[in-house]
């Protein structure tokens, strides 16, 4: 147990100001022990990851954070081509997918090279490029704070959907230990990738190999997102941000109709060049690019303003630069809903979560 720690090295933002107490854990048992003596000193808990989709003030946590860093990695059972594969929630998330395409099982390959760890990825049910955690995840291993135990939740138990799920929804209840990941052995990857938008065919550069790999999958999957800055591997240019600040809102086919009405009243060719820029979803609707929206917005790609701004390569990313605050990224982020929530209706949520503020976002 520390007393007064910076958490800055804890974010991919690289900011906020110091926890009260902080403790790093990697079993079940040094858990409990953490939490016993934040109950002691009547302390709130807040559980971190890796720190990738998350801005913490720049006064800190009052309360006890806990870092999780539970390691593993193991094939449970074959069946067939399934295979399931137990994984602890400390781990790399990129690190996990890495290891699973070695393994040639598939159904995470897309979501390669998304920073943070195996239960922060869990949590916040990612996705990317026409894959999803949700659709992988067999069943997770959690400390249920309510019943004092450890306890397993199947896939249905916990609740996913877009972009969150019952650990989000009931936050601070559970704590997520690591999850079991039923996985295809030996799969065809044009059967699997055929993600599609505006930029790029996943499918037509995967036939451009011949006989493309999970490894071809993965590598074509780093270098679209490394285009957009959203790679944190070494090798790649990065940038202090949390990715993709906001969840892309999905809409009535009327408001859809309304957001091009507007966007082709201001900039037709803007308009078709960021085409498709709309997806369908369930009864009518329809899941819109928040980027698509805040391009016709003062706020777009490479947009500055004091130490903060939006990421040179894509209108979705808020960026930190040097001696950027908290507070300032905070009023960056607000202030680009409220532009878009003028402009087309459509309020925008974040994905990233929010730590040590006192006002609403």
């Amino acid at each position: 147990m520390q007393e007064n720690v910076s958490l800055k090295p804890y974010t991919t933002f690289g900011l906020g100001g110091p926890a009260r107490y902080f403790a790093e854990v990697s079993s079940a048992g040094q858990l409990v022990r953490v939490l016993q003596f934040a109950e002691g000193e009547s302390l709130p808990v807040f559980v971190l990851g890796g720190g990738s989709n998350l801005l913490i003030s720049d006064g800190g946590y009052g309360g006890l954070v806990v870092k999780i860093s539970v390691p593993g990695f193991e094939v449970l059972e074959r069946k067939g081509n399934l295979v399931r594969v137990l994984a602890g929630a400390g781990e790399s998330w990129d690190g996990f997918v890495a290891r699973c395409i070695k393994e040639d099982l598939a159904g995470l390959e897309c979501l390669s090279g998304i920073p943070g760890t195996l239960g922060g990825a869990v949590a916040g049910s990612i996705g990317a490029y026409g894959q999803s955690v949700q659709d992988s995840v067999w069943e997770v291993r959690v400390f249920d704070r309510s019943v004092g135990k450890e306890v397993t939740l199947s896939n249905r138990e916990c609740e996913f959907s877009y972009r969150t799920s019952r650990f989000k929804e009931e936050s601070g209840r559970f704590v997520i230990l690591g999850a079991v990941f039923e996985l295809v052995s030996s799969p065809n990857p044009l059967h699997i990738c055929g993600y599609r938008d505006n930029t790029f065919d996943v499918r037509k550069i995967l036939m451009e190999k011949g006989r493309p790999t999970l490894e071809d999958v993965r590598k074509v999957i780093i270098e679209v997102r490394s285009r957009k800055g959203m790679v944190l591997l070494p090798e790649y240019e990065r940038y202090r941000s949390a990715g993709s600040f906001f969840k892309g809102p999905v809409v009535s086919a009327e408001v859809r109709d309304a957001v091009e009405r507007k966007a082709l009243e201001m900039d037709v060719e803007k308009t078709e060049k960021l085409s498709p820029w709309w997806r369908s979803e369930k009864n009518g609707m329809a899941k819109i690019a928040p980027a698509f929206l805040l391009e016709f917005t003062p706020f777009r790609k490479g947009y500055k303003r004091g130490n903060v701004g939006v990421s040179p390569r894509h209108s979705l990313a808020v960026v930190a630069y040097e001696g950027a605050e908290a507070k300032e990224v905070f009023d960056l982020a607000k202030d680009m809903k409220g532009a878009v929530r003028d402009l087309f209706g459509i309020s925008l949520d974040p994905e990233v979560a929010f730590l040590g503020f006192d006002r609403e976002f």
